[in-house]
């Protein structure tokens, strides 16, 4: 870790000022929004490509054509829920959307007053185009306006009520050990999730002489009227809308397959039914990571960083389970592998999947995958498989012993390749449907293709 004690309010204003905050908040939802809508389009005009004109009378065009008009709709969605993600970095996917929304509606007027095209078109042009013009280019206006100032060494506007309350904080650090607890937008079921964790180990933290730090993108007075409602009367909160503690703290940011998965869906239904809670709207960055860090007498000694924007672990055991770390410092001494190394079990004798064995141990590290070849008629399953199921669908298997199967090898496995950026895709809603039936279709065809070697027999490993 790079931090090693709490800097001085002084060196944090001027950490403050230095920081370039992140396009987060609306704009984060209208690109979200616009993703979700377009991929939805898409597929409607891909598996339906005559419903739209049946609907509207029109006479029904090309359907390959309008299939094709489909995917590409579609492919904008993806690209901006990615650009939805880091909106500073991914501006020109936002800018080239504008531009097709601009050029649409051109087209389509000339279409009118040429007599080529319908009134019945107007729907589409409205919804795919004319609603987007003006938050796109609310965005764009955003963006322009950030580089700017960068460009012209603009420090950014500093929030005093921060200072004074990382200030008031950094004085109590002294004499006392601190938790601070980074939670995710007000609004994230995740986020409430961990403040009823705060709220439920409020007394035993105590009692062990921590006091929590609820450092968060939200406003102030709503954490204040938590805080006083609770009765957490020794708990320091910090408002931190420009991200800088997290920024310090090195508290990542998700990727979408870090953010919108159905497993993590399907937890946010189960806790939001368990805590009485309801999603609520987006303050600060949506795709900000929570974590936590435990600060003894202005010595940073413990942080937790978590992998997904699920919040799954007790704060109080989080302070007093210090071998767990220890242990985790002596796996990288030692070199033995971490929690994402993988046993990868194939079918040396399927030419596919050979061809794409040898293409990742090229590319992968030996202490993070091994492969075991399946394809011998001796070959003996590990204890609770049988080689029939390894060879009816790939199977991998984690450090700890859980195992992997499907389409989910694949993403856990290219985490460790030069191209994780792009598989990731793969676990994006939707495409991940679509990902997970492919593979399901390639494993039952597998067996009958051709250069599979005699020894081998059952369906597709990989």
């Amino acid at each position: 870790m790079s931090l090693k004690s709490l800097p001085s309010p002084t060196k944090f204003k001027e950490l403050a000022s230095e920081h370039s905050p992140l396009i987060s908040g609306w704009p984060q939802v209208v690109l979200m929004l616009a993703g979700v809508y377009n991929i939805l389009f898409g597929l409607w005009a891909i598996f339906f490509p005559s419903h739209y004109f049946a609907l509207t009378g029109l006479d029904a065009v090309n359907g390959n054509l309008w299939q094709c008009i489909g995917m590409i709709v579609a492919l904008y969605g993806v690209a901006y829920l990615i650009s939805s993600t880091d909106i500073s970095r991914y501006w020109p996917i936002v800018a080239i959307g504008l531009v097709g929304k601009i050029f649409g509606p051109i087209g389509y007027l000339w279409g009118l007053f040429t007599g080529e095209s319908s009134t019945g078109m107007f729907w589409i042009i409205l919804f795919n185009d004319l609603i987007w013009w003006v938050p796109f280019s609310l965005i764009l206006f955003k963006v322009i306006n950030k580089n700017w100032r960068k460009s012209q060494g603009i420090q950014n506007s500093f929030s005093e009520s921060t200072f004074n309350s990382y200030s008031e904080v950094y004085k109590a650090s002294k004499d006392n050990d601190l938790l601070f607890i980074f939670l995710r937008h007000f609004g994230c079921t995740f986020c409430q999730q961990a403040l009823k964790q705060t709220t439920d180990e409020y007394k035993n933290l105590n009692k062990k002489g921590i006091t929590p730090v609820l450092v968060h993108m939200g406003e102030e007075e709503s954490f204040k009227k938590f805080i006083e409602e609770k009765k957490l009367k020794d708990c320091f909160e910090i408002e931190d809308k420009q991200q800088v503690l997290y920024s310090l703290f090195g508290m990542p940011r998700a990727t979408l397959s870090k953010a919108f998965t159905r497993s993590i869906v399907k937890d946010a239904i189960k806790i939001a039914k368990e805590i009485g809670s309801t999603v609520g709207t987006l303050q600060g960055d949506g795709y900000q990571l929570a974590g936590a860090a435990l600060v003894e007498k202005r010595k940073l000694t413990r942080i937790r960083k978590n992998k997904d924007v699920r919040n799954d672990f007790s704060y109080l055991e989080f302070v007093t389970e210090k071998e767990k770390e220890k242990k985790s410092t002596s796996k990288k001494e030692t070199g033995k592998k971490s929690e994402d190394a993988l046993t990868l079990y194939y079918d040396e004798a399927c030419p596919v999947c050979k061809i794409e064995v040898d293409m990742l141990k090229s590319i992968t590290k030996p202490e993070l995958v091994s492969y075991v070849d399946i394809s011998p008629e001796d070959y003996k399953a590990p204890k609770g498989k049988t080689k029939e199921e390894l060879m009816a669908e790939i199977h991998a298997q984690t450090e700890d012993g859980e195992w992997v199967t499907g389409m989910e090898v694949f993403r856990k496995l290219y985490k460790h390749t030069p191209y994780s950026t792009v598989f990731n895709l793969t676990g994006l809603p939707v495409l991940k449907q679509i990902c997970d039936f492919g593979y399901i279709v390639f494993a039952k065809i597998r067996p009958y293709l051709p250069g599979r070697k005699e020894n081998c027999n059952g369906s597709c490993s990989t």
